[in-house]
């Protein structure tokens, strides 16, 4: 067993089986690219290997990182057997060798998370999130089951990147609301909004107002106007690296 501190306020005991509450950004790895891991906010989380990485850290088990098929996203396999990805915030690690198995999702987000094994060497995974307007935002991941791997290579940390270029997200869970929030900055168009969906490309969109802020800072512990800091560092920090790849 382990504890973590979300919002500076909550803390939540967590095993192997239980989600790490933390959000997803894909911003966190230029801070840390550059040697200021340090500096970054620990309440914001960070992106798909930065979780997998922490749970890696956290636990005397053996965890390996599954790929996405033709993707970028990583998920854990633990002891060879079960399944984990932290940014679906499962509520449980599930066998990957089932033909069929489902958890629900941790934190009070209603939902589940759907695997099967439709091929043998593709673990296909369904995240099915409840959504407040009463549809469901249902994505598809297939991942694969007969490589797991130990050592990420730089490259791929530069995949990763790809998905910055216009846009840095954060989602995170909205106490005061109980469902999933993204927050969107398009660096390109200085353009702010959210949304209650968890991708960044949804229609969805929501002004920034004061009730959201409020809201913002009791999720996380910090400002919004802090957040949007971060954000503008982060764009620096972006373009310092673009700069480096172009060399």
């Amino acid at each position: 067993m382990f504890n973590i501190l979300y919002n500076n306020k909550l803390s939540v005991s967590f095993s192997i089986c239980k989600s790490i509450i933390s959000p997803i950004n894909n911003f966190r790895q230029y801070w840390s690219y550059f040697g200021y891991e340090n500096d970054f906010p620990e309440a914001l989380g960070g992106n798909c290997l930065y979780l997998v990485n922490l749970l890696r850290e956290s636990f005397e088990q053996k965890i390996e990182m599954l790929q996405v098929i033709n993707g970028t996203h990583v998920a854990a396999l633990i002891d060879g057997e079960k399944f984990f990805d932290p940014c679906l915030i499962m509520q449980d690690s599930v066998f990957a060798e089932a033909d069929f198995a489902m958890t629900g999702l941790d934190f009070g987000v209603s939902g589940r998370v759907e695997l099967s094994r439709k091929k043998l060497n593709c673990l296909n995974v369904a995240w099915n999130l409840d959504l407040p307007n009463l549809q469901v935002s249902r994505s598809y991941f297939e991942f694969d089951i007969l490589n797991p791997f130990s050592r990420v290579l730089n490259d791929y940390h530069f995949e990763l990147t790809r998905n910055s270029s216009e846009m840095f997200f954060l989602r995170f869970v909205n106490l005061s609301t109980g469902f999933l929030n993204t927050v969107c900055y398009k660096h390109a168009k200085q353009e702010w909004f959210w949304t209650f969906h968890p991708y960044p490309s949804s229609s969805y969109r929501c002004e920034i107002d004061a009730n959201f802020c409020n809201q913002f800072q009791e999720s996380l512990g910090l400002s919004f106007d802090d957040f949007r800091k971060i954000c503008f560092d982060s764009k620096l920090l972006l373009n310092d690296f673009n700069r480096f790849r172009r060399l």
